[in-house]
């Protein structure tokens, strides 16, 4: 069997950021959540965000999170988000990346 691994995921920077808000600009931030094999978020691992970047279309996070007790086959769901003060938040985007065991 293989053990569960505990993962450090640092997000950097974005840029070219669509404008989301009426200044021209977006307050960025994203959100991390770990999906099993079939889709499913994992309940023993809870979702993260990095703090929001203000007015900025080229966000710096620098932020990491670690992700204790992910598998071979998970997949980190990572959504891009606007921070609104009034109203929802909007989606910007997202990737996923999956998890893969290194054949040695």
């Amino acid at each position: 069997a293989t053990k569960p691994m505990n993962i450090v995921v640092t997000a950097v920077s974005g840029s070219g950021l669509t404008v989301r808000d009426i200044n021209g600009k977006s307050d960025p931030y994203l959100t991390i959540a770990v999906i099993d094999g079939n889709g499913i978020p994992r309940s023993n691992i809870q979702p993260q965000s990095t703090p929001y970047e203000e007015k900025t279309l080229d966000p710096v996070w620098g932020h990491s999170m670690n992700f204790n007790g992910v598998n071979p086959g998970d997949r980190f769901e990572i959504s891009c988000w606007d921070k609104d003060f009034l109203g929802r938040d909007e989606f910007m985007g997202s990737v996923t990346v999956t998890m893969k065991r290194d054949r040695k």
